[in-house]
């Protein structure tokens, strides 16, 4: 039930690192191009994440340990 959401925010945060990644890459690269996009990506990347991340939060602070499944 509730295991959906670390997964979910793990997997957000590597989204988030990729893009951060690949920013640096096209800088040391030259490549504007590229970097545009990320500009246009990261901040996107990196809000999915923090929603994640809040989500699974919540969810974990109203999930009782002591409850059988």
């Amino acid at each position: 039930r509730s295991t959906l959401f670390p997964y979910t925010t793990l997997f957000r945060s590597g989204e988030v690192g990729h893009w951060e990644v690949l920013g640096q890459m096209a800088k040391s690269a030259g490549r504007i191009d590229v970097n545009d996009l990320v500009g246009w990506a990261l901040p996107i990347q990196q809000q999915h994440f923090d929603t994640a991340r809040s989500t699974a939060a919540k969810l974990a602070a109203s999930e009782d340990p002591e409850e059988e499944e």
